[in-house]
This record gives structure tokens, C-alpha cells and sequence, in this order.
């Protein structure tokens, strides 16, 4: 396989950077399964029919990137629902929960205040523009059975659905 398609298994270095230069995430030798959502869909986009040996440089917009901001209320949850585990709770934490559909969904920590937590949908890159840098080390074609389990058997990959930033 020549070229990053779908059900290609791609090995990069990359980067994405805020707009001001703060790092997002950094992964060297960083594996995953084009085509199959697990990474940034302007990452994805943007290494679509890439070459080994290509360098990307791109500015990804909000709806590429993380989304744009989602006006709604903050939902609020009282401790005793997070049980011991409310002190872990970190501003910007992603938190999977399942959906009335059964889908699985991340919620973000937006703040603690006093005995509750406010949850958004919003991830808090939401609205951003982020730099995306990118050389790509290795193509290949997946096997049937990466592509059954829509994973990369011999590598590192992050399996959250995307790049290991969210």
C-alpha cells in the first residue's frame, strides 16, 4: 500500500498545538487504523492519500479539530454520585459515559464548585483552531482481523476513538 487509504495502518510523529503555541499532544511512532475514527477527523482528512516519508503542516478549524462550542446548561452532579472518586476530578477531565442509545460519549469536568461538579459536552478545546504537524514513517495494509476489531494488532494505538489527546 502506497498511499494512506482506508483500512490503512499508519505509523506518524506528530504534534497539535493551540493557536498560541501550547502543546495539545505529541506522540512519536504513533500507530493507528485510517479510516475508522481514531483520530482527529482533520488529521484523518488531511493524511488521506499521503505518502511514507510526507510532512504535514496544517491549521485544523474548530469543527475539524474539537468541535465547536455547544451552547447548553452545564449539567450538575452532587459527589455522592462519584462516590470516592469525586477529589480525582480535574478541570477538563473527559469522563465516557453511555448514552439512552447506548452509544458511548465523553463529558468534560468544567469546574468543582462546593459538593458539585459541572459537566459539559463541550470538549474544553471546543471552538479552537489547533496546529497539526505530522511526518508519516510507515504505511501498510491492515490485516483482515485489524480490521474486524477496527485496531492495530502490532503497534501502539491509541483505542479512545481518537488521538490520545481526548
Amino acid at each position: 500500500m502506497e498511499t494512506i487509504q482506508k483500512n490503512a495502518v499508519v505509523q506518524i510523529n506528530f504534534s497539535l498545538h493551540t493557536s498560541t503555541g501550547g502543546v495539545v499532544d505529541k506522540e512519536n511512532g504513533f500507530s493507528y487504523l485510517h479510516g475508522h475514527n481514531k483520530i482527529l477527523s482533520g488529521m484523518e482528512s488531511i493524511l488521506e492519500g499521503k505518502s511514507k516519508g510526507d510532512v504535514v503542516h496544517v491549521e485544523l478549524a474548530p469543527e475539524d479539530a474539537f468541535g465547536e462550542v455547544v451552547e447548553h446548561e452545564p449539567i450538575r452532579v452532587h459527589r455522592r454520585e462519584f462516590g470516592k472518586d469525586f477529589d480525582k476530578l480535574r478541570e477538563g477531565m473527559g469522563l465516557p459515559i453511555q448514552n439512552s442509545n447506548g452509544d458511548y460519549v465523553t463529558i468534560y469536568v468544567e469546574n468543582k464548585v462546593g459538593s458539585f461538579v459541572n459537566l459539559s459536552r463541550n470538549h474544553p478545546l471546543a471552538g479552537e483552531s489547533i496546529v497539526f504537524d505530522a511526518s508519516i514513517l510507515e504505511i501498510r495494509e491492515a490485516s483482515p482481523d485489524e480490521v474486524m476489531k477496527q485496531t492495530v494488532i502490532d503497534g501502539r494505538e491509541d483505542n479512545t476513538g481518537s488521538c490520545s489527546c481526548c
